[in-house]
């Protein structure tokens, strides 16, 4: 798929548009996301099954992005620097840059390093070969749009722990599944795997 395309594709799915009006993820059976809250140990420990879950995905010809939002406060986002950065990157980047920022990230955090700004963030982000420019507007309207419609996606799915998995139908923008974190992270990636499973087969 055409990066530039598959990424116009999934904001407009993540918008929740009554009609999506693109051919890129027409015949794709299934479109899914990870949320995400970048210092969220759950989020990190379930980052490996997250990689299975996508590529099963793709195998079957379907979309997966990792969406990060900042910590929920009751059911609000919040945007933290490095959810900004990760959304900007959502705009410009591939998805493999993507996933690889979102793990240098929990790194990070995990880690104890700085990532206060977004001089310390870059540079944080420069150790492990990902380039960010240091005078990103992350005030820009189609950035805190962006975040807007990922909040959106939040909201809808009503989801209120992370990480969360949200598949939903490329046309219409509806929900067909949505898992929060429980106390078992290994039954939640079994619960995704065979709704992947049975969507890919009908």
């Amino acid at each position: 798929m055409n990066i530039k395309n598959g990424v116009q594709s999934v904001l407009c799915a993540i918008a929740m548009l009554t009609s999506i009006g693109s051919s890129a993820h027409a015949d794709e059976p299934l479109l899914g996301f990870e949320v995400v809250d970048l210092t969220c140990n759950y989020c990190a420990d379930f980052a490996a099954p997250v990689d299975r879950i996508a590529a099963r995905v793709r195998e079957k010809g379907g979309a997966f992005r990792v969406i990060p939002v900042g910590p929920l406060v009751g059911n609000s986002a919040t945007p933290v620097l490095s959810v900004m950065v990760i959304q900007w990157m959502l705009l410009n980047r591939s998805d493999a840059e993507v996933q690889k920022a979102v793990a240098a990230f929990y790194a990070g955090y995990q880690g104890g390093a700085n990532l206060n700004s977004l001089n310390a963030i870059a540079s944080w982000l420069q150790l492990h070969d990902i380039h960010v420019p240091t005078d990103l507007d992350l005030s820009a309207p189609e950035l805190t749009e962006q975040f807007a419609k990922s909040v959106r996606l939040v909201n809808k799915a009503q989801i209120r722990k992370l990480p969360a998995i949200v598949f939903i139908d490329p046309l219409t923008g509806d929900i067909q599944m949505s898992v929060s974190r429980g106390t078992d992270l290994a039954d939640m990636e079994q619960r995704v795997l065979q709704f992947v499973s049975e969507k890919s087969s009908q």
